[in-house]
């Protein structure tokens, strides 16, 4: 009961504490001693009362959510804390899962906010202020090279995946050709490893492209699965994979079938108006390859037949901004794109 109590009042002081920049580094401290205490717990053979201990804390964020209202900050220290708490043992994965919906729900929480740790202790503090010093494209270099150790890449990787979840959320911004140029050496990462292929089957996009049924229940997941297609393609044009081809094919299939069923109206037109909005957000990296890539999409979506005026003038504004957005890109479009090719 004395440690329940103990995480209940430490995990609120770090959610009070976070939600000013003074108190960050205190919140930083708090976190890590919860962690190393749950660790110690679990190494002993005290599980349970790592378990018990979540099983009040749950009930009490429960109320807390509802009488407090959160910041940004203070939903990402919630979140960093239900992401490591479920890393400890083997029977605290649901109580985790529990705590990261309460503030994954709140209007203030940001999906891809990153809640910077200080590195933990024995950490290369070095290393760690060195990055913060360095760009993103000169950490991905030193991701990729084959000197550095697992531990050191470690550290790295989170210290590029906190910059580029900023630049996201727009906390800080990265330049627009540093963005190009890390896109190369990171997909070239992705490759090395294994991760592109895998990452089709893992987020079953061509799955979730089947279309629905019917309109009687909430179709939410088609829409995100044909955006998220979209996004999952124009990052891996360059490797040219077999999944990318299967995808788009799955998309274009997919949005046919919704119109010839007299579903357009309520999935396709919102789709089409979801990839307006990444395409906006995105054109300004696009080159050559993406270019021919869109304008072929928009081409074989444009042919459905019977699709309506209000969807073919979406992607008609999606044309515009592509164009417009993209001043300095060879645009010569050889016949076999636009009527065969999707990707080149």
């Amino acid at each position: 009961e004395y440690w329940s109590l103990a995480l209940e009042t430490a995990v609120k002081l770090g959610i009070q504490l976070s939600n000013s920049e003074k108190g960050l580094d205190v919140a930083r401290v708090i976190l890590d001693t919860v962690l190393k205490s749950a660790n110690l717990l679990v190494r002993k053979g005290e599980e349970q009362f790592l378990q018990r201990g979540l099983a009040h804390l749950v009930k009490f964020l429960a109320l807390d959510v509802n009488t407090c209202r959160y910041s940004r900050n203070q939903c990402g220290f919630l979140s960093e804390f239900a992401f490591k708490i479920s890393r400890i043992g083997t029977h605290n994965k649901e109580a985790a899962m529990k705590i990261n919906q309460m503030a994954t729900k709140l209007e203030s929480h940001v999906s891809d906010q990153a809640f910077k740790l200080s590195p933990s202790q024995g950490f290369d503090d070095d290393l760690y202020n060195k990055l913060k010093t360095i760009s993103a494209v000169e950490i991905l270099r030193m991701v990729a090279s084959t000197t550095m150790d697992d531990k050191s890449r470690e550290i790295a990787t989170g210290r590029l995946h906190d910059m580029l979840c900023d630049h996201t959320s727009k906390r800080a911004e990265i330049d627009v050709l540093e963005v190009i140029q890390l896109k190369k050496p990171l997909m070239s990462c992705l490759t090395e490893v294994g991760v592109t292929e895998n990452t089709f089957k893992i987020l079953e996009i061509r799955t979730r492209l089947n279309p629905p049924g019917e309109l009687l229940v909430d179709n939410s997941s088609w829409v995100l699965a044909f955006v998220g297609g979209f996004c999952a393609a124009i990052h891996l044009l360059e490797l040219y994979t077999k999944s990318v081809a299967e995808t788009v094919d799955k998309m274009v299939d997919s949005v046919r079938e919704l119109v010839e069923r007299g579903m357009e109206v309520g999935l396709v037109r919102r789709a089409f108006r979801d990839l307006e909005s990444v395409v906006k957000k995105q054109v300004e990296w696009y080159d050559g390859n993406e270019y021919k890539f869109i304008k072929a999409l928009l081409w074989k979506l444009y042919e459905i037949k019977g699709l309506r005026m209000e969807s073919r003038m979406v992607l008609w504004r999606i044309n515009v901004v592509l164009e417009k957005g993209t001043p300095n890109v060879d645009k010569e479009l050889p016949e076999r794109v636009l009527h065969s090719n999707l990707i080149e």
